[in-house]
């Protein structure tokens, strides 16, 4: 899926604007600060996922007037354009504004949830900052991504994933009896018990 063109309508300071994208493989949106382009960011992610209950985007003109439509041209070669209004229930509409299920975009999106879209796609500076940790750690999604994009290293993230599960059965913060490490403690202190039992001083 692709975006070929953005409708958002007042919605945070912009009473309506269009974004034009059109098929190019690379746009790039730029402005000074305060130009609305994280503004522009979290339309893209309400749009695909529903206008949160209590957004801050609807401070100007209220959350009933806000719409933010797309156009989208699909991996099969289709065209589609939604709008979606702020609301519970049945937000996305097609350009005729009658009701569409939200299993077409859910389609499109393969299963990205809003969280996994922010983390992957709608980087900002707090999500990059955060991005860059994860990444020291090769820990959550924006980390592993890299370390696997990497080349020849979706072996070694595999691999990481079966020490973490190795040490799970070993060792817990918190005891379990059915941990390796606590049972041979067990057994080593009953050990211990019994061999000063028998003894004779």
């Amino acid at each position: 899926m692709r975006f070929e063109a953005l409708h958002i309508e007042r919605y945070g300071a912009f009473e309506q604007r269009s974004l034009s994208l059109g098929q190019a493989p690379l746009t790039v949106v730029y402005g000074p600060n305060e130009a609305g382009k994280s503004t522009t960011l979290e339309a893209v992610g309400d749009f695909l996922f529903g206008v949160p209950v209590q957004t801050p985007r609807m401070g100007v003109y209220g959350g009933d007037v806000i719409r933010l439509g797309a156009s989208l041209a699909t991996s099969a070669g289709g065209k589609l354009t939604l709008w979606r209004r702020k609301g519970r229930g049945r937000t996305l509409t097609d350009e005729a504004g009658a009701a569409v299920d939200e299993v077409v975009l859910a389609g499109l999106l393969g299963g990205t949830t809003r969280d996994r879209f922010s983390t992957l796609f709608g980087l900002n500076h707090d999500t990059l900052r955060q991005g860059g940790a994860e990444l020291l750690s090769a820990d959550g999604d924006f980390g592993r991504l890299i370390v696997e994009a990497g080349g020849g290293l979706r072996g070694l993230v595999s691999r990481l994933d079966q020490i973490d599960d190795d040490l799970a059965a070993l060792f817990t913060v918190r005891r379990h009896s059915e941990r390796a490490f606590y049972r041979a403690t067990d057994a080593f202190v009953e050990a211990e018990r019994a061999a000063k039992d028998a003894s004779i001083t």
